[in-house]
C-alpha cells in the first residue's frame, strides 16, 4: 500500500487479527478495496457504497459487499450493513472502528451483531 503526502492511500487495506476467546482461536479480517481510483483516507465507508468493495470475516461469519450479493440471491435484504470508519491513517499505521451484522454463509436468520469494533494496526 502506498501513502501519498496527504495521508490518503490508493488501493487496498487488509486488516488481519488473530486472538483467543475461551481457549478457541479467533480470526478477524477486514478488507476495503477502492474502485475507480478513489483514495482510501480518513472517513466512513459502508458496504453499500459504489466506489469501494468491503468484506469482513469473523471466524465463520461474514459481512460486506459479497454478503449483500449472496443474501440478495436468497431474496433477503440486509439491514445492518458493514460500516468501517478510518479515524487515522499514515505511512506507518491505520486506526478506526467497524460495526455491522455478520452472517454464516447461506444463513441470514441469525446474525452476529458486532458493534463498537476497533482496530489500530501497523502498515507493512
Amino acid at each position: 500500500m502506498s501513502i501519498n503526502s496527504n495521508g490518503a492511500t490508493l488501493g487496498e487495506i487488509e486488516l488481519i487479527g488473530l486472538g483467543r476467546v475461551n481457549d478457541s482461536l479467533t480470526i478477524m479480517e477486514i478488507i476495503i478495496l477502492s474502485k475507480n481510483d478513489v483514495s482510501i483516507a480518513v472517513g466512513t465507508y459502508t458496504d453499500t457504497m459504489s466506489n469501494v468493495i468491503m468484506n469482513a470475516n469473523y471466524n465463520s461469519y461474514v459481512a460486506g459487499s459479497a454478503n449483500i450479493m449472496e443474501a440478495n440471491s436468497f431474496g433477503v435484504n440486509l439491514s445492518d450493513h458493514l460500516v468501517l470508519t478510518i479515524t487515522s491513517i499514515s505511512a506507518s499505521s491505520v486506526a478506526g472502528t467497524f460495526s455491522g451484522d455478520f452472517f454464516r454463509y447461506g444463513n441470514y436468520t441469525s446474525p452476529l451483531h458486532i458493534t463498537n469494533g476497533s482496530f489500530n494496526a501497523k502498515i507493512r
